[in-house]
């Protein structure tokens, strides 16, 4: 669970990382033990399209996608930025959580 730094205050959220425990207030002092983990080195891959699709106006599609080199970690999730589709026009790309199986990225104009 990816948890954003905006809601801590409004969803009473306590995090004490030495004890690995998040306690949340609004759940009426709901708590569970939580595992951390350290990223590990930032590392950058080739992800091409396997067809090519035709976005509408104002829309998102799914566009299935194959990474070029295999060895991505089965144990890891990673982050998926979209740094080179604005060269291609007006496309927009979406950062994405995935793992090394992803297959598809959302695309938008």
């Amino acid at each position: 669970m990816l948890i954003g730094v905006d809601i801590l205050a409004s969803e009473d959220l306590l995090i004490d990382f030495p004890l690995k425990k998040i306690a949340i207030g609004v759940c009426k002092g709901f708590s569970t033990t939580i595992n951390t983990m350290a990223k590990g080195e930032r590392t950058e891959r080739l992800v091409k399209n396997l067809e090519d699709i035709t976005v509408l106006a104002y829309s998102i599609a799914g566009v299935p996608v194959a990474v070029q080199e295999k060895g991505l970690p089965a144990n890891q999730d990673f982050v998926f930025n979209s740094h080179s589709l604005h060269q291609f026009g007006k496309a927009s790309g979406y950062a994405h959580i995935v793992d090394a199986n992803f297959s598809w990225l959302l695309a938008g104009t």
